[in-house]
């Protein structure tokens, strides 16, 4: 029986001729005569004339207690000099002890193995809570539309990450019904760390951290700044790098991957190189012009910026000057670090009108590979006229 139920116990049978009715009989319980003889809680009352005296209810605790029930008729007396309520007396009317098996009540509850569920790895579910009367059945639900489990302590492998409600519903040898429900999170770790190396004009080797052992590994890229991603290649789970092919030289790409749930932060990696040439500027501009006056004379100088085409150690930046509009006439009038992106070019006569055409480039180190000329706003300047 479980613990704390309430237990009906009538007795039954019948008295000696001439005996008192079973109304008018006392009935005596010992909850449990096996931890406390002296326990009168269950005693009756020798007059009560209810219709049901012999009926008594009690509720138990887990455990093995031993019932004791003791029928007298009222005009029986015990041998003196035993007292009445003397639970050890037995040399006067009727004496049974009823041991019991009092068992916690039938629950649920569900532990996960490991506590930290990823996506794709196995999780050993089972139940620490009481069997009840035991010969148990389970019906286990995984919360992901799987098919249910009845066996006791099942494996089950998520294929997708996400909050999973987990319902087991079990039952005992006499019916009781138990149903118990957890919450999880199954997660998908994401690769992490990722790197690029051996980078070229057309492709570049993308390693990674792997997140969770049991997938695979998808890597994205794209040109810096476009919206759609195109997927390189998927890896076994054991694989931590991909070669991507087919770049375009001169360009910047973000990478992303992701095991299970596509990514969602671009990463930008890595900038392709120019091959044996360096990578152009790009967005060579006028930025403001001042204008000066030196013992007399006006000047104008310009301030130009670009942005960086070439990153490779050591590589150079150039500024020519032509007035022409071919920049093989061009002569280097600056240079420096490829790291810098702006110079200040004059200071230059207003008094007369020229076209001046200035020019852009990289090397790379050692003043090796130079890249095309990059026109200044793809128009001359004239010192003498408006700035812009």
């Amino acid at each position: 029986m479980p613990a704390n139920f309430w237990a009906r116990f009538r007795s039954s049978g019948s008295v000696p001729s001439g005996g008192y009715a079973l109304t008018r009989l006392l009935v005596r319980y010992f909850w449990n005569s096996t931890l406390d003889l002296n326990d009168r809680s269950g005693f009756g009352n020798p007059v009560d004339v209810a219709p049901t005296p012999l009926i008594r209810v009690h509720r138990f605790a887990q455990g093995s207690p031993t019932v004791r029930m003791h029928l007298v008729q009222p005009n029986e007396h015990p041998i003196p000099p035993t007292d009445p309520t003397d639970a050890t007396a037995t040399n006067y009317g009727a004496l049974l002890d009823l041991p019991f098996a009092i068992y916690a009540p039938l629950d649920v509850s569900i532990v996960f193995n490991p506590t930290n569920v990823v996506v794709l790895n196995p999780v050993q579910l089972s139940d620490a809570g009481s069997n009840g009367a035991g010969s148990n059945t389970y019906q286990w639900d995984f919360g992901d539309g799987s098919s249910l489990s009845t066996v006791a302590s099942p494996s089950h492998t998520y294929t997708t990450p996400g909050t999973k409600t987990v319902t087991l519903t079990k039952g005992d040898h006499y019916g009781f019904i138990s149903t118990g429900i957890s919450r999880i999170s199954v997660t998908d770790p994401p690769p992490t760390n990722l790197v690029a190396s051996n980078v070229i004009s057309s492709g570049a080797t993308i390693g990674w951290t792997i997140g969770n052992s049991a997938a695979n590994t998808t890597i994205q890229q794209r040109l810096s700044g476009a919206s759609t991603w195109v997927t390189a290649g998927t890896v076994g789970p054991t694989i931590n790098t991909l070669a991507l092919t087919g770049l375009s030289s001169c360009s910047s790409y973000d990478v992303n991957a992701f095991h299970v749930n596509a990514a969602t932060v671009a990463l930008s990696l890595f900038r392709t190189t120019g091959g044996n040439s360096a990578c152009a500027p790009s967005n060579f501009t006028l930025v403001s012009c001042s204008d000066t006056t030196i013992k007399g004379t006006a000047y104008r100088r310009y301030d130009v910026a670009w942005t960086r085409g070439e990153f490779s150690t050591g590589s150079t930046y150039e500024i020519g000057q032509a007035n022409t509009n071919h920049s093989g006439g061009a002569t280097v009038i600056k240079s420096g670090p490829s790291a810098k992106t702006g110079a200040v070019l004059g200071p230059y006569s207003r008094s007369q009108s020229q076209l001046l055409y200035f020019w852009v480039r990289h090397k790379l180190s050692g003043g090796t590979g130079p890249s095309a000329w990059v026109l200044l706003d793809n128009a001359p300047e004239n010192p003498s006229g408006a700035c812009f």
